[in-house]
């Protein structure tokens, strides 16, 4: 999970390197792919593949604590090969439709034409670096609004889990007090280490895909929300370092060790 973060953070940062240009489905790069003359729907497609790689990647871990923790009669214990199986397609099938769109051979003929005649006079950007644009249209709508329902639906599912488990170690008479006190905290420490830096996700993202289908949000909202977005990963490792005393011994070590 953390070689994932820290993947999605450097391709986003420094090979993708997007400026959108809200609520307009446009935008450009200036990372070092787009500089090698890589199409932006390409690099874009593969940077939603990251983002897609370290959401299930989350889920995974989540799911996995979840089922350690409930007893071997709950209904929602799966066995291992089903557990393993859902692993593995999980990310198999969110990742079907990012491969598409970076694959996908878009037409660049009438994009100038398009930025020129575009409502937010995106004519600015032809000169700024590769760019791409989408019309507004009925296909794009719907995927922009399912991958909204993603997110509603995986954060949804994650609150979930967390609830049921906590619910299980109220309820459980198996265990004994210290035990539950260490398995809760634990628990706890997780849900701040995942939900706190999942909310710089979900909440500026579904603000930003919402200026997208509604165009009803300006731009003055949804240039603050991409910026709190891209700090993300920055938020997710301080606040590894400071509830997690062998990650940060791992850290200072490494450090250390540094001539």
């Amino acid at each position: 999970l953390q070689v994932l973060v820290i993947i999605s953070s450097v391709y986003l940062d420094v090979l993708f390197a997007p400026i959108p240009t809200f609520p307009a489905i446009a935008g450009y790069c200036t990372g070092l792919l787009c500089a090698a003359g890589i199409r932006p729907y390409s690099v874009l497609g593969i940077f939603i593949l990251l983002v897609v790689l370290v959401a299930t990647a989350i889920m995974s871990c989540i799911f996995y604590r979840h089922q350690t923790i409930i007893p071997a009669s709950n209904s929602l214990r799966v066995s291992k090969k089903a557990r393993l199986a859902i692993q593995i397609l999980l990310p198999v099938i969110m990742g079907v439709i990012p491969v598409t769109y970076a694959s996908y051979p878009f037409q660049v003929d009438g994009i100038v034409k398009m930025l020129k005649e575009s409502p937010y006079k995106l004519a600015w950007i032809l000169n700024r670096g590769p760019y791409f644009i989408h019309e507004r249209g009925t296909v794009v709508l719907v995927l922009i609004f399912n991958v909204e329902l993603y997110l509603i639906i995986f954060n949804s599912v994650l609150l979930f889990l967390f609830w049921h488990m906590f619910y299980v170690l109220r309820v459980s008479t198996t265990r004994s007090p210290a035990s539950l006190r260490q398995v809760r905290r634990s628990l706890i420490l997780l849900f701040v280490q995942i939900t706190v830096p999942l909310a710089m996700i979900f909440l500026p993202a579904f603000l930003l895909f919402t200026s997208l289908i509604c165009e009803c949000i300006p731009f003055q909202m949804t240039l603050p929300a991409y910026c709190v977005l891209t700090l993300h990963p920055l938020l997710h490792n301080i606040i590894l370092l400071s509830i997690t005393p062998t990650y940060r011994r791992f850290i200072v070590a490494t450090i250390r060790r540094i001539p």
